[in-house]
């Protein structure tokens, strides 16, 4: 570097001054690059390694968030071998068409009590990604939430403008929780997961992901469903304006089949499974090439009952419970991408369970039946591949499931 600025010192002010704007052209160029691709120009470090994570706090309400069982169940996590814990704010609207999103004092957590559990996960040694996740309080979930597009007209003299006005909101409670994940030390933010019917509002997703970055300077991501058949990604990440170009990695909400519909009620084992992932590896595998960045499997599980399965995203307290089910599922999921490059990590759903709509059921019948894994057969083998934290399949040897 000292040499060069000798060089440069011999020059002709004419020739340094050239010298300096080709340097300021070449600098430019590559912003605008980035920027044409959708991209940050100062795009954060993903942290190194595989994420072997769970999910916590869906539903979780403020009492929760601030009881001991709470502490108790990330003591669990900890012992269960996971790295990173994505902690979950639940926030609100009132129907899937409302315009305005809101914390509920009841059930979201305050930002006190969210804090407190943040920095019990760090003191564990395991990482954080702080993920708001918008609920309807008329029962509808996410999928659901859908508005008329912006500035979309059909009578004359009137105009929608529900939609920036939902997004507006999406904006300023993206950028208060960025803030949070800042203040409190978290190693990644999530905006949201599977608010699919809105992802072609390209330029109000960039103004949000914006407002984001203003806030938090770590890596930004938003999780998204390949199982609904909702986002076409091939065709929407082949235009290289596309918000998600913006975001730091690709988190994909992940349900897809291990068991085939006639395959209902046979005993499978997880070498069956696997090779009925194949064909939804290779449109992973497909997506990570167009993306050109990491995925993660922001959202995978699948329930512990009887051909779960069939229909991973599935579940229901009356079926038949089956632990098997639910173990071989994620072991053939593990084994099936985390030796892919492409692969950054999985992120179990989840931990612990808080529904709403299940009040006609005890809680044991819930948890004999949901997706949470701490007790279950499932947990033995988020410990083994969590402790071994290997990128290799072939070391692991087949197996149905370990108790």
């Amino acid at each position: 570097m000292k040499t060069c600025f000798a060089i440069i010192g011999t020059l002709t002010k004419s020739a340094r001054l050239f010298v300096l704007a080709i340097v300021t052209l070449l600098a430019v160029m590559q912003s605008l690059a980035a920027h044409s691709k959708g991209g940050a120009t100062d795009v954060a470090t993903i942290p190194e390694g595989m994420q072997w994570g769970v999910t916590f706090g869906f539903y979780g309400s403020e009492e929760y968030f601030a009881s001991q069982a709470a502490r108790d169940e990330i003591d669990a996590i900890s012992r269960a071998g996971a790295n990173w814990v994505t902690v979950v704010a639940t926030v609100w609207q009132d129907t899937c068409q409302s315009t305005f999103q809101y914390r509920d004092f009841d059930l979201t957590p305050s930002d006190l009590t969210l804090k407190g559990i943040i920095d019990l996960v760090h003191a564990k040694g395991m990482k954080v990604c702080l993920r708001p996740m918008l609920e309807c309080k008329d029962g509808y979930g996410r999928l659901a939430v859908w508005l008329p597009v912006a500035g979309g007209k059909r009578m004359f003299g009137r105009c929608s403008t529900a939609r920036a006005e939902w997004f507006e909101s999406l904006r300023r409670r993206s950028a208060y929780y960025a803030r949070l994940a800042r203040e409190t030390g978290c190693e990644a933010f999530c905006i949201d997961s599977e608010l699919d019917r809105m992802v072609e509002e390209n330029d109000l997703w960039k103004s949000v992901v914006d407002a984001v970055r203003k806030e938090y300077k770590g890596p930004v991501t938003s999780c998204h469903t390949l199982h609904t058949g909702t986002i076409d990604f091939l065709k929407t990440l082949a235009d290289p304006g596309h918000w998600f170009h913006s975001l730091d990695y690709l988190s994909i909400s992940y349900y897809c089949p291990a068991r085939r519909k006639d395959e209902a009620g046979k005993v499978l084992t997880v070498d069956d499974m696997v090779r009925n992932l194949q064909e939804a590896k290779k449109k992973m595998k497909a997506i990570a090439d167009a993306c050109g960045k990491p995925i993660i499997f922001g959202e995978c599980g699948c329930s512990s009952i009887k051909d779960g399965a069939t229909s991973p995203s599935a579940t229901s307290p009356t079926a038949v419970p089956d632990e098997d089910e639910q173990a071989m599922y994620m072991e053939a999921l593990f084994r099936t991408f985390a030796g892919e490059d492409w692969c950054r990590g999985f992120t179990w759903w989840k931990w612990d369970q808080h529904s709403l709509q299940r009040a006609d059921t005890t809680s044991e019948q819930v948890r004999k039946t949901d997706f949470t894994i701490h007790g279950k057969k499932a947990e033995g083998v988020f410990r083994k591949w969590a402790s071994e934290g290997s990128r290799s399949p072939e070391r692991y040897s087949p197996m149905v499931c370990p108790n």
